[in-house]
Protein backbone atom coordinates (compact mmCIF):
# COMPACT_ATOMS: atom_id res chain seq x y z
CA UNK A 1 0.00 0.00 0.00
CA UNK A 2 1.45 3.63 -0.93
CA UNK A 3 0.26 7.12 -0.95
CA UNK A 4 2.64 9.97 -1.53
CA UNK A 5 2.17 13.57 -2.98
CA UNK A 6 4.34 16.25 -4.69
CA UNK A 7 4.31 19.83 -3.87
CA UNK A 8 5.34 22.38 -6.63
CA UNK A 9 7.65 25.11 -4.67
CA UNK A 10 9.02 27.49 -7.54
CA UNK A 11 8.68 26.97 -11.20
CA UNK A 12 11.26 23.95 -11.36
CA UNK A 13 11.40 22.81 -7.74
CA UNK A 14 9.29 20.46 -6.42
CA UNK A 15 9.62 18.47 -2.71
CA UNK A 16 7.90 15.05 -2.08
CA UNK A 17 6.75 12.78 0.45
CA UNK A 18 5.09 8.99 0.78
CA UNK A 19 4.43 6.71 2.95
CA UNK A 20 4.46 2.81 2.41
CA UNK A 21 3.47 -0.36 4.38
CA UNK A 22 4.93 -3.74 3.43
CA UNK A 23 3.81 -6.80 4.89
CA UNK A 24 6.65 -9.83 4.46
CA UNK A 25 6.32 -12.76 5.77
CA UNK A 26 8.82 -15.86 5.03
CA UNK A 27 9.58 -19.17 6.52
CA UNK A 28 12.87 -21.88 6.56
CA UNK A 29 13.45 -25.33 6.28
CA UNK A 30 16.57 -27.66 6.08
CA UNK A 31 16.45 -31.01 5.64
CA UNK A 32 12.66 -31.64 5.87
CA UNK A 33 13.27 -29.40 9.48
CA UNK A 34 11.16 -26.67 9.84
CA UNK A 35 13.75 -23.31 11.26
CA UNK A 36 10.82 -20.83 12.00
CA UNK A 37 9.45 -18.23 10.49
CA UNK A 38 9.77 -14.56 10.20
CA UNK A 39 7.29 -11.12 9.98
CA UNK A 40 8.61 -7.92 8.95
CA UNK A 41 5.61 -5.44 8.16
CA UNK A 42 7.53 -1.57 8.35
CA UNK A 43 6.34 1.49 7.65
CA UNK A 44 8.56 2.96 4.87
CA UNK A 45 8.19 7.26 4.83
CA UNK A 46 10.35 9.17 2.60
CA UNK A 47 11.06 12.41 1.63
CA UNK A 48 12.51 13.94 -1.42
CA UNK A 49 13.14 17.00 -3.59
CA UNK A 50 13.21 17.03 -7.25
CA UNK A 51 14.08 19.57 -10.50
CA UNK A 52 12.51 19.60 -13.58
CA UNK A 53 14.48 20.56 -16.89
Amino acid sequence: MQAGVDLQVARNLFVNADVKKIWMRTSAAAGGTDLGSLKIDPWVIGLGAGMKF
